[in-house]
């Protein structure tokens, strides 16, 4: 049974968590694959750079120097940095027909002094690229950094992190969930907020799970974007949102909550308020519980599953949510009906009377606020008009 009452976000744990980018070449390039990069090697001169180990005196914490380094020395740190994306490694490498020093500039690391590694902060997929094509024991042009020692590990994660999530976007394009992960770390506030609100509803986001190795989350939310887009549509009643989490969580099958579910139950709860509200009081129930009724009834005793609940929605570009809203509403006038309900605005209880019908200004209100196109409203329309 969903719960309205919070508990405090649990705190993140930030350790470490080094790999080695040679040996990930190594578990997902072929050899085949590796003799056809290195058939064509750098399709450009490498740029005039003195080498590490000639300079590396003049490192600092604070400065940084240029230099080339060997990329066989070069880690990344997956607490806060994605998985290496190999299919667009390859394609990179298949459309250029080589490694190009021109379009690799300088990747930015931090040298580990004591170790004797290179953390990359920018530049995994420049480093994997040069490596491929060059040899293990090709040099790639860097901004270096030398590593604060004076921070605890997770303050250096935390500084690390700042500048990885600054540069998200401006190299290979990362996925929401893998910005989010950077960005939750380095305190960006839009991610510290949806992951926190998460977790204090025992609900994880996808990519940041790590960060909480003592919880163990009764559900993953697969798209953190979109409880920012359901927090603007219940501005006015944040409870909605709160309330809506809990239901996917309590009453939805699978381990996994759906970006498109997340708004959904939101426009439900928020658009059809005055509706919900109504008809909970006339049968002597408050709006949540009616709320609860109706999930209960839908997908535990009428056994409806999320893949029924979604089915269809990829039709329907970005987040449109037009057909879940209308399999919920119809789910809760099939609930209405099997229990003889005191329907809001006094219409007769027969075993053919509607909660929301069509034709209501309440149904008409939603998909104009939704902007639903004609053409494309005949289909949440036919699902409310199905006995």
């Amino acid at each position: 049974m969903a719960s309205m009452s919070a508990v405090a976000a649990p705190t993140a744990v930030l350790t470490r968590n080094f790999a080695n980018l040679q040996k990930e070449i190594v578990d997902n390039i072929t050899q085949e694959e590796l003799d056809t990069y290195r058939s064509w090697g750098a399709i450009d001169k490498a740029p005039t750079m003195p080498f590490f180990d000639d300079v590396k005196h003049q490192v600092s914490v604070e400065v940084p120097i240029y230099a080339k380094i060997p990329t066989r020395l070069c880690n990344v740190d997956r607490s806060y940095d994605r998985d290496v994306n190999w299919s667009n490694v390859k394609k990179f490498l298949l459309d250029t027909h080589g490694f190009s020093y021109d379009s690799c500039q300088a990747i930015e690391v931090i040298w580990v002094r004591s170790l004797n590694i290179f953390i990359v902060i920018i530049g995994q997929h420049r480093v994997i690229m040069c490596a491929s094509a060059l040899g293990f024991d090709a040099d790639i042009p860097a901004k270096i950094r030398l590593l604060d020692e004076t921070l605890s590990e997770a303050e250096q994660i935390i500084a690390e992190s700042k500048i990885h999530h600054r540069e998200a976007n401006q190299t290979t394009a990362q996925k929401p969930h893998e910005r989010g992960n950077s960005g939750y770390i380095a305190g960006d506030s839009k991610s510290v907020e949806n992951v926190n609100f998460c977790a204090s509803l025992n609900l994880g986001v996808k990519g940041t799970e790590h960060l909480f190795p003592h919880e163990n989350f009764k559900k993953t939310v697969e798209s953190p974007w979109a409880i920012g887009n359901a927090r603007k549509i219940a501005k006015d009643s944040p409870r909605d949102l709160e309330f809506g989490m809990l239901l996917l969580r309590d009453y939805l099958d699978g381990n996994k909550i759906d970006g498109k579910s997340i708004v959904a139950v939101t426009q439900y709860l928020v658009y059809f308020h005055d509706q919900l509200k109504s008809t909970a009081e006339n049968n002597s129930m408050s709006k949540e519980d009616f709320v609860e009724d109706v999930f209960d009834f839908a997908f535990n005793k009428q056994m409806n599953t999320t893949d029924d609940w979604l089915s269809g929605t990829q039709m329907f570009r970005g987040e449109a949510t037009v057909i879940p809203v209308a399999r919920l509403v119809k789910l809760t006038n099939t609930y209405c009906r099997a229990h003889k309900m005191k329907i809001a605005d006094g219409r007769k209880k027969t075993n053919k009377s509607k909660w929301v019908t069509v034709t209501d200004k309440v149904w008409e209100k939603f998909l104009a606020i939704t902007k639903t196109p004609d053409i494309l409203a005949t289909i949440p329309n036919s699902i409310l008009t199905q006995i």
